[in-house]
Order: structure tokens, then sequence, then C-alpha cells
């Protein structure tokens, strides 16, 4: 098994802690995809410019634009479901 987490899997669990749950405590699947859109809107802005500065995409007024960089990025971690 992967015990290795990304990002938005470690943000749910989280979620888990800020609402002060332990082992077998449940929540409310609506309220943990609520907890996580938002903490992704709060964090969106410094998320976009991580991007930026990584060179994997770029940003015109409201677009936003994936790179060579990005697009090498997605092939190479196979993130692409047809690749």
């Amino acid at each position: 098994m992967k015990d290795e987490l990304n990002l938005i899997e470690s943000q749910i669990l989280r979620i888990f802690r800020n609402n002060k749950k332990n082992t077998d405590d449940s929540m409310d699947t609506k309220k943990v995809l609520t907890d996580s859109l938002k903490a992704l809107e709060d964090n969106f802005d410094i998320i976009l410019n991580s991007l930026t500065e990584k060179g994997f995409i770029l940003q015109s007024g409201d677009k936003l634009i994936l790179t060579d960089k990005g697009d090498e990025y997605l092939y190479r971690t196979k993130l692409y479901s047809d690749y």
C-alpha cells in the first residue's frame, strides 16, 4: 500500500483534525467536501502563484495557460488519463 498522500488527500485528513475528530469519529461527507472546497478557495491564489513561479502555468487576465513544463510534468507523473 502506498502511504504517501498528495496535497488534496492530506487536506481532507486535516479537516478531521480541524473538526476535533478522533479515531473512529465520523463526519458527514458533504461537510468534508464543503470544508475541502473552502480550504482550496482560501489557498487558491497561493497555489496559482506557486505553479506560475515553477513555470507550470502562465496567468493572463482571467485565463490560466498550461506551459510545456506543466504538460511535461503531467506526462512524467502519469497524471493524464490518456498517457
